[in-house]
């Protein structure tokens, strides 16, 4: 029985961990899958990795692997991964086996993951420590965290730290970068302009977009409409103004703010016709934006409703703020409204999660009752086995006993042919008259006796029964007389090693009774008959297999 638990639950452990392996070598597929689809299709990858849902019982690697590509194809795909916590161990792990490049590029994403949680500070620090690992081979992807640093760091407000990479980026032989580093100093000029009267700043500011300009035109830079419709932002000589308008046309890429920046300036130079043309572009580019797009941009919409609303001041209108207070407005309210939506989405979403909690732990109770169900039908089947077994295995048992009983009642009356001594056939008579057996058959070897022979025969004794059944006071007098005084030489010899079952097997031995019937008399299994056996050989150092009445009488009469 015991047996049949340990292999039922060696099988369950064993079907649970394959499982397991199976889950597991299913979600490091998708994951190699996700790794081919990377960077060309970031959907596709970015769908595979929210499919595995355990990330967290793979290998170090495989899990490492995971959360780096899942904030890759998240970020390519204009998705959040603002959950995924793993970046950090995964860093810390192609750190350990020396991937510098996977190092960096998991630090720069946890930089990313941090900034969208509002950890400035702490973004700022894991993208500085991802340079540390760039290879000095792969100057571009240091240049990249160069330009993230500067954007985090004006986001926070941190125009110093701008400035400084911003600077390291103006070093670079190449034109493109060397640009953009100048374009971010300026703007990070530019920032402390508003804090400060100072005109030095804002020289500064001036010099750094043009310089990026320059540099710009001069290498043909993708960039260089950004940092030409920037620079028609400051104040610059009507003809300089026109030129660098007409250089972005020509570029194909003028915008709604390009435009609403010259409206200002001719404004400012008091020229509200130009000013008012220029608006007219502004608005119909916004609106294309806005088609082509669908995105509303806040502060150009601010910036048009003002201008607007200031020319048409000039054109004799007395209210001016009616535009921009009605677009804050509805600004305001469209926040709330995404607000209360986006609340009313989340609890949906946890009313949701909690119901499907429900569900898994419905089918999970179901699972275990299904599991403990086929597991006590496994026990009561193995039970009923065992029971059937050891059921018939008492009778084989009973007939046995039976039968030893039988033929030691016939030597003991002498009727079985070529039976033993004299001696022999009293010490067995003796035995059986003390188990009472002579007397229920009542000495006439009838049927009946040997039914109720039989039926003895099956009694259920223990050890301590058998105690009370064999009086050995009266048996060990018969010992001595048959065999040479063996019990008393015995007894003097090694009465302080052997225990008493131990001298009554030895006598049983010497009375010529085999192991099945001495198990038989004292009622014990000849499992332990055997084991008796074998401690009596340890004590007194014979051999295994010797025989144990021939050696104790050799010594006893030596």
């Amino acid at each position: 029985m015991r047996l049949s638990l340990i292999l039922i639950m060696v099988l369950v452990v064993v079907f649970g961990m394959i499982s397991c392996d199976r889950q597991r070598a299913v979600d490091e597929k998708k994951l190699s899958l996700a790794e081919e689809l990377m960077p060309d299709n970031p959907d596709s990858a970015y769908k595979l990795l929210n499919d595995i849902l355990f990330p967290e019982n793979m290998d170090a690697g495989k899990r490492a692997g995971y959360a780096r590509l899942y904030a890759e194809s998240a970020s390519a795909s204009d998705k959040s991964f603002s959950s995924d916590t793993l970046l950090k161990s995964a860093a810390d792990y192609y750190i350990s086996v020396g991937d510098s490049v996977s190092a960096a590029s998991s630090m720069k994403y946890e930089g990313i993951r941090l900034r969208y949680i509002g950890d400035m500070q702490g973004a700022i620090s894991s993208v500085e420590k991802a340079i540390e690992f760039v290879p000095d081979s792969i100057n571009s992807n240091r240049y990249n965290l160069y330009n993230l640093l500067v954007q985090m760091a004006l986001l926070a407000n941190l125009t110093d730290v701008a400035k400084e990479y911003s600077a390291k980026m103006m070093e670079s032989s190449d034109p493109g970068v060397a640009a953009l580093g100048h374009y971010n100093i300026g703007v990070a000029y530019s920032w402390e302009t508003n804090r400060s009267s100072d005109e030095t700043i804002s020289d500064s500011a001036f010099y750094h977009i043009e310089k990026s300009v320059e540099i710009a035109t001069k290498g043909n830079c993708e960039l260089l409409h950004h940092y030409l419709r920037n620079s028609i932002n400051y104040r610059l000589p009507e003809d300089e103004l026109l030129r660098r308008l007409s250089r972005v046309e020509e570029l194909g890429r003028p915008s709604s703010n390009v435009y609403a920046g010259i409206a200002q300036v001719f404004l400012a130079f008091r020229q509200p016709d130009s000013a008012r043309v220029y608006l007219d572009k502004a608005e119909s580019a916004y609106q294309e934006e806005w088609s082509k797009w669908g995105l509303e941009y806040v502060s150009i919409r601010n910036e048009l409703g003002v201008l607007r609303s200031v020319l048409n001041y000039l054109d004799g209108m007395r209210d001016f703020s009616a535009l921009p207070a009605s677009f804050n407005d509805s600004v305001y309210f469209a926040g709330e409204r995404y607000k209360l939506l986006s609340e009313d989405i989340l609890t949906n979403r946890d009313r949701n999660n909690a119901r499907d909690m429900v569900r898994i732990k419905r089918q999970h109770t179901l699972t275990m009752i299904s599991v403990v169900l086929i597991f006590v039908m496994i026990i009561s089947a193995g039970g009923l086995r065992m029971y059937a077994v050891r059921k018939r295995q008492k009778l084989v048992d009973a007939e046995e006993k039976m039968e030893t009983l039988e033929r030691l009642l016939a030597e003991s009356e002498g009727q079985k042919e070529g039976g033993g001594s004299a001696d022999d056939a009293l010490f067995r008579k003796l035995l059986l008259q003390q188990l009472g057996v002579i007397r229920l058959i009542a000495g006439t070897p009838t049927d009946a006796n040997k039914e109720l022979l039989r039926q003895v025969s099956r009694l259920e004794w223990n050890e301590k029964d058998f105690e009370g059944l064999l009086n050995w006071t009266d048996l060990y007098p018969v010992i001595d007389s048959a065999y040479d005084s063996f019990y008393t030489r015995l007894q003097e010899k090694y009465g302080d090693l052997l225990n008493e079952r131990e001298i009554q097997l030895a006598c049983l031995l010497r009375a010529g009774f085999s192991t099945k019937e001495i198990s038989v008399v004292v009622g014990q299994s000849t499992r332990t008959i055997y084991q008796r056996k074998t401690e009596i050989r340890k004590k007194l150092m014979l051999d295994e297999g010797a025989d144990i009445a021939l050696e104790i009488t050799s010594r006893i009469n030596g």
